[in-house]
């Protein structure tokens, strides 16, 4: 018996599909996703500095972060959505299905090493 073999593209636009959500609504999920993942205790450590400035330095010195740090995250989320893109057009559903298992799967090895190497006492990483 025979069959077809075509290309099934589940996407018929070039933008990511986030939930469902287009438009503004997207833009706000994706951002809102930024902020609370910026938000972390972490952040404080980078801006201390500022505590001792003088106003104006400190405000210059914050505004500087603010606009590097959404710039460099803004370059970093557009170049992997791009790549993602990129992988679904010629690899579908199932290429991108295994970046993020190998994405996950770094990122907990990374995670492991951490804590095995904070629980012997040593630089692993």
């Amino acid at each position: 018996h025979g069959h077809g073999h075509g290309h099934h593209h589940h996407h018929h636009d070039d933008e990511i599909d986030v939930e469902g959500k287009t438009g503004m609504r997207k833009l706000a999920t994706v951002y809102g996703t930024g902020l609370v993942h910026g938000l972390q205790p972490d952040a404080l450590l980078v801006i201390t500095p500022a505590f001792a400035m003088p106003t104006l330095n400190a405000a210059c010195f914050l505004t500087a972060f603010l606009v590097g740090t959404v710039v460099a995250m803004g370059t970093y989320t557009a170049f992997i959505a791009k790549s993602v893109d990129i992988v679904a057009k010629t690899n579908g559903q199932r290429g991108v299905d295994r970046i993020a298992f190998l994405s996950a799967a770094i990122a907990l090895g990374v995670g492991v090493l951490l804590v095995v190497g904070t629980i012997l006492g040593v630089d692993i990483i």
